[in-house]
């Protein structure tokens, strides 16, 4: 199929450079991005549970690969009850939660709940403190880009990202001052109390309206309809 391709569509820049290196054809890069109009009234303050601070991840784990461990053992190493800090899991297997939060004695602080439509868990998002992202804490994994990272940037809540640190997830973040990424509880645990700290205090603001700039879906099909617009030729020609 690539043989007989006049140019090719990925989801990341390290993804293109391979495929332009490889192949010698034209590559361009169209990310998932986020449905503006389901997204749209994104100003939420987070969750209003208080004082605990509210994390929420929707969606499966990939066991070994993508593995919520690091924070487990964070919110650990802080000694805090569910009424400070709590993480919400919603459609995910619990046979890939409870046995990592029993390792790292949380389970007080871990709920892991059935499957929600895609409206619920949009809700879900834009009323969280924190939303989890987890990627594969692998070099192979660096030009991976989970579609759900678009979706939590047009929450516009802050995202904390476990997993690769040179990653294109983490580059997001850190480009866009859109959370904190890192695969070390220590530093996690810190980041934690930076959040529970600032929850105490009234609650933490959405990420600015411009972290999500350029990543609707219509500004994506700009993209992708320009580049068609490069390879397809004229009619008449």
């Amino acid at each position: 199929m690539i043989a007989r391709s006049s140019a090719l569509v990925t989801v990341s820049e390290p993804w293109a450079e391979d495929y332009r290196a490889k192949y010698g054809k034209p590559v361009t890069v169209v990310y998932n991005g986020y449905d503006p109009e389901v997204l749209k009234d994104a100003t939420s303050l987070g969750s209003p549970d208080k004082p605990a601070l509210r994390i929420v991840y929707t969606g499966g784990i990939y066991p070994g690969k993508r593995d919520p461990a690091p924070l487990f053992a964070a919110m650990q190493s802080l000694g805090l009850g569910p009424d400070r800090i709590r993480i919400d899991f919603y459609g995910t297997n619990p046979d890939h939660v409870w046995p990592i939060a029993k390792r790292y004695d949380v389970e007080a602080l871990v709920e892991v709940k059935p499957p929600v439509t895609h409206r619920e868990a949009v809700e879900l998002q834009q009323n969280a403190d924190i939303l989890l992202l987890m990627q594969w804490n692998d070099p192979r994994e660096q030009g991976n880009v989970p579609g759900k990272l678009f979706e939590y940037m047009g929450a516009r809540r802050p995202i904390l990202l476990l997993g690769l640190e040179n990653g294109v997830p983490a580059a997001f973040l850190r480009e866009r001052e859109a959370g904190f990424y890192g695969a070390n509880p220590e530093v996690i645990a810190k980041q934690l109390e930076v959040w529970i700290d600032m929850k105490r205090k009234g609650g933490i603001p959405p990420l600015p309206e411009s972290s999500r700039s350029g990543l609707a879906r219509d500004d994506q099909y700009r993209k992708l309809n320009a580049f068609l617009g490069e390879i397809i030729p004229p009619r008449g020609e």
